[in-house]
């Protein structure tokens, strides 16, 4: 049986979440299981449920950016840490840190939470 939108944002509430939190979610599609609509549906069930949140997810360029590829490009540069990352980080009004070692994307309102040593790129 595959899990659907709803079926994500319900077990979100039932964890004790309200969706107005500040999150960091390392994520994993294998761990989730079979989504019906895949990555995509997990992304949208996360940013409905978290709309009036912050939701972060890790976007690390350590497998692409090295000795032989010193080049950040915060629109083009792939992230090396599973396919909800990748896809979150080209999703409309998402924002990626300019940070060099670990990178996040940010999706929704800023809170006092959010961290200011992180330096945030609109594109």
């Amino acid at each position: 049986m595959a899990y659907t939108k709803a079926d994500l944002k319900h077990d979100l509430a039932a964890m004790g979440l309200t969706g107005n939190e500040t999150i960091l979610i390392h994520s994993s599609m294998k761990s989730i299981g079979q989504v019906e609509g895949g990555a995509d549906t997990v992304l949208d069930a996360l940013m409905e449920f978290f709309a009036e949140g912050l939701l972060l997810l890790p976007t690390h360029t350590w497998r692409f950016i090295n000795e032989e590829n010193r080049v950040f490009d915060v629109r083009r540069s792939p992230c090396c840490v599973g396919i909800l990352p990748e896809l979150f980080r080209q999703r409309p009004g998402v924002v990626r840190s300019l940070q060099p070692t670990a990178k996040c994307c940010c999706w929704g309102s800023p809170t006092p939470a959010t961290p200011l040593s992180i330096v945030w790129r609109r594109y």
